[in-house]
């Protein structure tokens, strides 16, 4: 078995870790997006009553809101929201 392509992997595995451990959820009380469109990680606990409570939104700031590209329709009790870890293909 060659194993010169798992030290990258584990390198990228790493860097998303750290990135996802650093990751601050902010209250939507306290603060929204500082942009005028981009991507989040967003807390939804009511929308997903049986899967996951957490799933990457689009926020617009035309209309303060998150909005669910896959069901096309904004996504209206979203209470936490935190910037999507950094790529590690990227870095």
């Amino acid at each position: 078995m060659r194993y010169y392509f798992v030290i990258p992997i584990l390198k990228h595995i790493f860097v998303l870790l750290l990135n996802i451990k650093n990751m601050e959820l902010i209250p939507v009380k306290d603060r929204l997006p500082n942009v005028e469109k981009g991507s989040y990680l967003i807390l939804s606990p009511t929308m997903f009553p049986k899967n996951s409570r957490f799933m990457v939104a689009e926020y617009y700031d035309d209309v303060k809101g998150f909005y669910d590209e896959a069901n096309e329709s904004f996504i209206e009790d979203v209470t936490h929201w935190c910037e999507l870890p950094i790529d590690p293909t990227k870095q």
